[in-house]
């Protein structure tokens, strides 16, 4: 477990200490690398150099003594002068082996001519197993000796590992051939000296360097802790002990250093004495504020009681969907939704201009204005006209708002529709498009508005969608719009309003992508329920059931169900004309989810469920052989009796 009090922390000093530890370190080795590289090749590059002059110092001895033929064979005592010359150029150059010999390619030997040692018991052996024609067997010939024996001058390095020891060494050609073939001149080094060599150049190179180094980065730490450390330590303690007294006493730092850490310090003790004068005078100020973000929550909640976030109402024969979300904490967009009557809803969307708690004050008095106007069952136009009267005898800021309002007649599927300067809306249906409408003028600008009226049919499955320009000009990161091309797509095969809105929605928010929220986004959509629907007042007499069925093939379309359904039909009006008493019938049909029929009479009351007393097959023609097909056919059968009328329901599955 962590103790109590304050967290331990590194040590930024270590830190230091460390990356100079570790520079050291690197540089040693770095230096030691190329020291390394660098020293064997000098060395190498030198061996060579060496092995070529000692080839052109014993061809000239040679020469001077009558011929490598007189001097091996001929007269043996001027061999004496070449063996100590050879030995000379060993230890001057140290070598470990120089030698005489030429290369016999046909039978891969070598045959030794003289060979000598810089080591006096190394060279008492070789005066005896590599003297004047000793003839050695060689496996594997090197390339670079055979190049050699070419009189290639440029022969490369020759690594060998035999009795002699690991070696490394060239072959040169001299000017002068013995028994036919050209004498070369070898010369080699033992890989140990090599190394040692390269070590002490090595440790030559480091050694100096490492103890510079060690000696600049002690002084360079000690210095770093002097007068870098221990200020900064006094500085971070004195900031510790201010932010735990925040508002209490001042901290006073005492360094008065000419330097970037005197000027922290200088620093921190301006920025004390302003955050203790700051403190001071936002504490009122503070005041002020919290008041302030009291009342714009409470506005937001007022707000959002008056246009929820989002509304979703679904009834038999319509459905509303409706999304609002504010850039800021309130908006001036809104939307309304009501119905007028039994069979007209309305549904309204609008825009004021501004933000904040103004607009949405604006927004509040444009949005109650309308729904009170509407309410008195006026037409859309007629409506707008009267508010934009009154909104412009009480506008002293010189608001406005753009708004669309439209009424759907339930029944019929008439669309009226009033535009006050508003974004065309959507019509969605099969193929979504948006409706061309008069853009009049925005209410509260001018008094006298003539906003026109304009009329559409909803079929039954089709719908109509209401925005704001927070939808279509929604902003992404590089600036770019959302627009109308992206809507219509968003609303494709929407056949509902929950569908269509949280599609829309779902896609400018996405289309954001993080970006902050510019406008205000708000959209309503209504859908006139079912995909087909029809109402249909009928006489209770047999010759109106033409009509019942040509409804029912519309709806349905000329199918086995069709045939079910028409069969069940017949059933249900024969008995209504045969035995109700009607005068009058209605026939309503919705393919919305299922197939739903209702027929409603004034007759007298009957109830086709109600248990009946067993009949004898001569009674059973007197209505309930009917009823039993109505049953086996329908998945469901409801009767009520309501407002004085026979209300019978038959509903089929659509599969």
């Amino acid at each position: 477990m962590k103790k109590a009090g304050r967290e331990k922390k590194g040590s930024v000093f270590r830190s230091i200490a460390a990356v100079f530890a570790a520079a050291i370190a690197v540089s040693c080795l770095i230096s030691a690398f190329v020291g390394s590289v660098s020293g064997a090749a000098e060395i190498r590059n030198n061996a060579h150099e060496h092995s070529a002059e000692a080839a052109q110092i014993i061809s000239d001895v040679i020469n001077g003594r009558g011929g490598i033929e007189t001097v091996f064979e001929s007269n043996t005592t001027n061999a004496v002068p070449i063996r100590k010359t050879l030995e000379f150029l060993a230890r001057g150059y140290d070598l470990e082996y120089l030698y005489l010999f030429t290369l016999d390619e046909e039978n891969d030997e070598y045959h030794y001519i003289i060979a000598v040692s810089c080591d006096d018991e190394q060279n008492a052996f070789l005066s005896e197993n590599r003297s004047l024609g000793t003839v050695v067997p060689v496996d594997d010939i090197p390339k670079c000796v055979v190049e050699a024996s070419h009189g290639s001058e440029d022969a490369d390095i020759i690594h060998d590992n035999n009795e002699f020891g690991n070696v490394i060494g060239w072959a040169y050609p001299l000017d002068m051939e013995y028994e036919g073939r050209r004498v070369l001149i070898g010369a080699e080094y033992l890989v140990s000296v090599i190394n040692e060599d390269i070590l002490e150049r090595v440790l030559i190179l480091v050694v100096p360097m490492t103890v510079v180094l060690i000696g600049a980065g002690a002084v360079m730490l000690f210095l770093t802790h002097r007068k870098i450390i221990v200020p900064v330590a006094e500085i971070s303690e004195h900031m510790r002990k201010f932010t735990e007294n925040y508002g209490g006493k001042k901290e006073k730092i005492d360094i008065t250093d000419n330097n970037e850490i005197g000027e922290i310090a200088s620093s921190f003790n301006k920025m004390s004495d302003d955050i203790h004068t700051l403190i001071a005078d936002n504490t009122a100020l503070n005041e002020v504020k919290l008041q302030a973000q009291i009342q714009l929550d409470i506005a937001r909640r007022i707000q959002s009681g008056i246009v929820p976030e989002n509304l979703s109402v679904i009834k038999p024969d319509h459905s509303v969907c409706a999304f609002a979300r504010a850039a800021r904490s309130v908006g001036g967009d809104f939307y309304d939704s009501f119905m007028i009557d039994d069979t007209h809803i309305c549904i309204v969307v609008g825009d004021v201009s501004g933000k904040g708690i103004t607009a949405a004050l604006f927004m509040t008095m444009t949005k109650t204005i309308i729904r009170e106007m509407l309410k008195l069952g006026i037409t859309p136009d007629e409506a707008l006209n009267r508010a934009n009267d009154e909104m412009c005898q009480s506008n002293p800021e010189g608001l406005f708002a753009t708004v669309f309002a439209a009424v759907l007649d339930l029944e019929t599927g008439v669309l009226q529709y009033a535009n006050a300067g508003h974004n065309p809306p959507l019509l969605l249906k099969e193929k979504p498009e948006f409706m061309k409408t008069e853009i009049g003028i925005a209410l509260g600008v001018f008094e006298d508005a003539g906003i026109v009226c304009e009329s559409t049919s909803l079929k039954g499955g089709e719908g109509i969608l209401l925005y704001t320009d927070g939808v279509t000009e929604a902003v992404d990161k590089s600036e770019s719009f959302y627009g109308t091309e992206r809507l219509l797509k968003a609303c494709e095969n929407c056949r509902t309003a929950d569908e269509t809105v949280a599609k829309v929605s779902s896609s400018v928010l996405d289309f954001y992508g993080g970006s902050p929220q510019f406008d205000d986004l708000t959209m309503i959509a209504l859908f006139r329920s079912g995909s087909a629907g029809k109402k249909l007042e009928l006489l209770p007499q047999p010759d109106e059931f033409d009509r019942i069925k040509e409804a029912v093939t519309e709806i349905i379309g000329n199918t086995p169900l069709c045939k079910k359904i028409v069969l069940a039909c017949d059933e249900v009006f024969t008995n209504i004309c045969s035995y109700s008493g009607a005068e009058k019938a209605f026939l309503t049909l919705d393919g919305s989810e299922c197939f739903t029929i209702t027929f409603t009479d004034d007759g007298i009351p009957f109830d086709p469920l109600a248990p009946r007393e067993e009949k004898d097959f001569d009674d059973l023609d007197t209505g309930g052989m009917g009823i039993g097909i109505v049953k086996q056919t329908a998945s469901s059968l409801t009767y009520k009796r309501e407002n004085g009328m026979n209300v019978l329901t038959l509903s089929f599955n659509k599969q």
